[in-house]
């Protein structure tokens, strides 16, 4: 039996707690990339979608309780497949077993044995509720506690680094970069859109337009790093995504 005291914090929380976790750790390794509002709507789009699922699934299972376990297992594995997938890949390489003629078919049996085993029991899963709603609070402020110690020695360091100039010029050199925007050629061909009007206003405005421009990388970051730092980017041939950003990040410009 369960102590006196012992059902506090026991309400299904984790169904919020998830979606809130899942989009502030994503929010907090990219904070100069992401909008805030972006964020708050993506977390009220996956919270709203946890929300109505838990209760869709309470017409069947009859219990709130159950529903919400298994809407939390289907968002778990909406959140982790990807990643888990990739690391899986890496360590079996191209194996049957990562193949999705594989994954498939097991992953609909796990979910559908989960799915009568919820059913069927009797249980109210007390502790298992109360556990998700610590570990996910844990896992919250283990994520704030880093991006303030992080932020906080990455402001130091910027200002050891930095010291204001009142007396040099301002810069004349500007830089635009028309991320996600085609070409002229481009435009043309796929859209047939004319921009020349918008290349044409810059070069009134004494900007050099790079006609037919092509770059040694598929990516912005790599790309603007590269041109920035004016050589190539050795160091950033990771095959990790965020890890080369990170090590993008920290290069000198």
């Amino acid at each position: 039996m369960l102590k006196k005291g012992s059902k506090q914090f026991t309400k299904e929380y984790f169904l919020i707690l998830l979606p809130l976790f899942f989009v502030l750790h994503g929010f907090l390794r990219y904070p100069e990339a992401i909008y805030w509002i972006d964020v708050v709507i993506l977390f009220g789009l996956y919270a709203g979608c946890s929300l109505l699922l838990a209760f869709l699934l309470k017409l069947i299972f009859s219990s709130f309780r159950k529903a919400a376990l298994y809407a939390f297992t289907l968002m778990s594995f909406n959140f982790l497949f990807g990643n888990g997938h990739d690391a899986a890949k890496l360590f079996l390489q191209n194996t049957f077993i990562t193949r999705y003629a594989f994954l498939v078919p097991l992953i609909v049996v796990l979910f559908a044995l989960l799915f009568f085993l919820l059913y069927k029991t009797k249980r109210t899963f007390p502790r298992l509720t109360r556990y998700l709603n610590l570990l996910f609070v844990l896992l919250i402020c283990i994520d704030l506690v880093s991006f303030v110690i992080k932020k906080t020695g990455r402001t130091e360091a910027l200002q050891k680094e930095l010291s204001p100039c009142t007396n040099c010029p301002k810069p004349d050199i500007y830089l635009l970069v028309v991320d996600g925007y085609g070409g002229r050629r481009q435009l043309l061909q796929n859209f047939n859109l004319d921009n020349a009007a918008f290349e044409d206003l810059l070069r009134q405005k004494g900007f050099y337009v790079v006609d037919s421009s092509i770059s040694n990388y598929s990516a912005t970051n790599r790309s603007m790093s590269s041109l920035l730092n004016m050589k190539y980017l050795a160091d950033a041939a990771s095959d990790d995504f965020h890890q080369e950003f990170a090590i993008i990040l920290s290069l000198p410009i």
